[in-house]
Parts: structure tokens; C-alpha cells; sequence
């Protein structure tokens, strides 16, 4: 008898492209019967999962401490003998699975107690012990859990019984990118970058602009997944600039049309110790989406796409960058060859690759 599968997150929507359209669809094409727990207005059944709502908290510390044992309450109720966890939170909640007899998978989207040392809603002076207690937590946990996974393969390597599943795009985004692809030459974005940002990360973005603007040549920007407050904090600094083009966080064919109409996609961030096997799943729907992508060096994900990687690579300076922007953009004949071949390059890089790893380590636990 195939077993029931229950998805639990507190911290993520229960719509989001990792848990929903990669793992919990995968899941339930190949017969599961899936439930997700999380975040979402109501309860409903979308591509054979049965989303479960979760009534969530604003505030992050009342999520943090009461979220997870409400999770937990409404996932016993499903009936599922797996439970697939995928926030930090989770993991005495997984504990407590454990004792019950239940299979748990735990899912560590990145490396988490790296990003708790760069959180700026905790003080810093505890964010060496907070990493610390959260690092050996979940290291004594996963010794107990039944599998876990995690997005690279370094990062799997560091847990017992650790398999990596690639956030690739699935064929279905992948079509969707491609159909809002528009030939280089009838693109009107010169920029955009897609996704929440940091301050710092705002702040380079803005003395990017700044740069080009001081070199006489001015872009149209677009920034998309924005919160209110920073909309206001950028449209602020920006002044009288006119090409900007802003907005909060949009649903994914929104995002797709609008990087179908842009030329360069930019992936900024300093290399802090928490990214150092980071693969930031946008680089690859910018690449699908035909974007010429500057990005900022990653040694891992450089050596994951190869020499011949159509990325093009900047030292993570504001200055820099907009230089190569320039450079790109004032070669239109590169950036159509450039285009085209992004789009092919990402080929190469699907969720149907990695889909079969997560049906094995399932059917391991039945």
C-alpha cells in the first residue's frame, strides 16, 4: 500500500516552486497520495495535492514558536505515515514524529545556520550561538530523521543519509519562460532583477545605477519581489531617475512576461560564507527566459555550469558591474547570439533530471 505523504512548512507559502511544483507534484503524478500543510488562504486540491492551510503569524518569533506545533496538529490529522519537513523550526516537531514511529524527511533549503550569522532581525552578538545551537539541532536530528535532502551536493554531504535535489526549473516553467521570450531586438527592459533583496543588496543595486547614471548612460531598470517598505526606501533614493520600473511580488507568469521582454539579468550578492554552494535557482529561469545573466562570482555554481557557461561573470563591484552592463549593451549583435544560446544552455538543466532521485529515496521508505 502506498503510503500517505504529508509536506509541512511554517515559514514558506505552500505555493512555493521547491516544496509545491517540484516535490509535492512529483510526488503525487507518481501515486502518493500528498498533502501540504502550510501558508494559504484556504484549503483546496491543486495537481493531485491536497493543500492544507495553515494559519501563520506575522510576527516571526510567535511563528517561530507556536507555528510549528500547530503545523504538527493538523499534519497528524492527514493520516500520512511520511512527513516531509522543510523549516528549521521543524525540527523538534520531526523529533517528536520520530518517537511516534513515523518515517520524517528533512528538507534543509540551504545552509541555514551559515544564514542565521547574516539575519538582521537577531542581534548580532547572538548570532554566533543561535548558528551554533541551530547547527548541532540539526545535526543530532537528521542522525534520527529517515532520509535528508538538501539543494547541492556539498551541502547533502554534510548530513547522514543525504541526497541533493537541484532546484532546476521543470519543463512546465521552462515552457512558460519560453513563451514569453521575445527576440532580443524587441526587448525594451535593459535590465531587471527578480526576487526579495537584503538592504546591502539594495544599496549595491542602487550605486550600480547611480554609476551608469554618472557615466551618461542612464538603463531601464526593473526590480520585482519587493516588500512595501522597501519600494518606498528605493523609489526614495532614486530620485527624479525615470526608468524604474518597481513592484512587489508577482505570480510567476507575471515574472516570466517581464523577463521575456529583458536583456541582462543580474544576480548580485557578496560571497558570504552561508552562499559559498549556493545555486540560485533564478539563474536558470533567467537563462531559460533568453536574459543575458551578470552575475556575480560564485566559484561553486561557476564549476556546476562550466567553462562554457554563458554567464557572464563581475567582480562584486557597483562600478564594475555597470560597466559590464555597458559593454553588454553596446554590442546588440553578442547579446541576440547571447540570448539564444542562454536558452539552449538551460537545456540541460531540468527538475525531470533530478525527480528520479526523489521518487528512489521514497520508495526506500515505504
Amino acid at each position: 500500500m502506498i503510503p500517505k505523504v504529508c509536506h509541512v512548512t511554517t515559514a514558506h507559502p505552500a505555493l512555493d516552486t521547491r516544496i509545491f511544483f517540484r516535490e509535492a507534484v512529483s510526488l503525487a503524478k507518481a501515486g502518493y497520495p500528498v498533502f501540504l500543510v502550510g501558508n494559504h488562504p484556504h484549503r483546496e486540491s491543486m495537481e493531485g495535492v491536497e493543500i492544507v492551510p495553515l494559519p501563520c503569524s506575522r510576527d516571526r518569533f510567535r511563528r517561530m514558536a507556536f507555528a510549528p506545533w500547530s503545523a504538527l496538529g493538523i499534519a497528524m490529522r492527514t493520516g500520512s505515515r511520511i512527513f516531509h519537513l522543510h523549516d528549521p523550526e521543524l525540527l523538534p516537531v520531526g523529533l517528536l514524529l520520530r518517537t511516534l514511529g513515523k518515517k520524517v524527511i528533512w528538507d534543509s533549503h540551504e545552509d541555514y545556520p551559515g544564514l542565521i550569522r547574516t539575519k538582521d532581525w537577531l542581534p548580532r552578538s547572538l548570532r554566533p550561538f543561535v548558528a551554533s545551537l541551530l547547527g548541532a539541532l540539526e545535526r543530532m536530528a537528521a542522525h534520527a530523521f529517515s532520509c535528508n535532502i538538501a539543494p547541492t551536493d556539498p551541502l547533502a554531504r554534510r548530513l547522514p543519509r543525504g541526497i541533493s535535489l537541484y532546484n532546476y526549473p521543470t519543463m512546465n516553467m521552462r515552457r512558460m519562460l519560453a513563451s514569453f521570450s521575445l527576440p532580443y531586438e524587441k526587448r525594451d527592459i535593459d535590465m531587471i532583477h527578480i526576487g526579495r533583496l537584503r538592504k546591502s543588496r539594495i544599496d549595491f543595486i542602487l550605486s550600480m545605477l547611480e554609476s551608469l547614471h554618472s557615466m551618461g548612460r542612464p538603463i531601464r531598470f526593473a526590480m520585482v519581489g519587493l516588500d512595501h517598505s522597501q519600494l518606498e526606501a528605493v523609489r526614495r533614493a532614486a530620485g527624479d531617475w525615470s526608468d524604474l520600473l518597481l513592484s512587489e511580488r508577482k505570480q510567476f507568469p507575471v515574472v516570466a512576461e517581464m523577463l521575456g521582454r529583458s536583456k541582462i539579468a543580474l544576480n548580485y550578492h557578496p560571497l558570504e560564507p552561508h552562499l559559498a554552494y549556493a545555486v540560485p535557482v533564478k539563474i536558470f529561469e533567467y537563462l531559460n527566459a533568453g536574459c543575458v545573466v551578470l552575475c556575480s562570482h560564485f566559484p561553486f555554481l561557476e564549476s556546476l555550469l562550466g567553462t562554457d557557461s554563458p554567464v557572464e561573470w563581475a567582480d562584486p563591484e557597483p562600478e564594475v558591474f555597470a560597466q559590464r552592463a555597458i559593454t553588454l549593451l553596446k554590442d546588440p549583435e553578442r547579446m541576440k547570439t547571447a540570448s539564444i544560446r542562454s536558452e539552449d544552455f538551460a537545456g540541460s538543466f531540468t527538475w525531470e533530471h533530478e525527480e528520479p532521485k526523489l521518487l528512489e529515496a521514497y520508495a526506500k521508505l515505504k
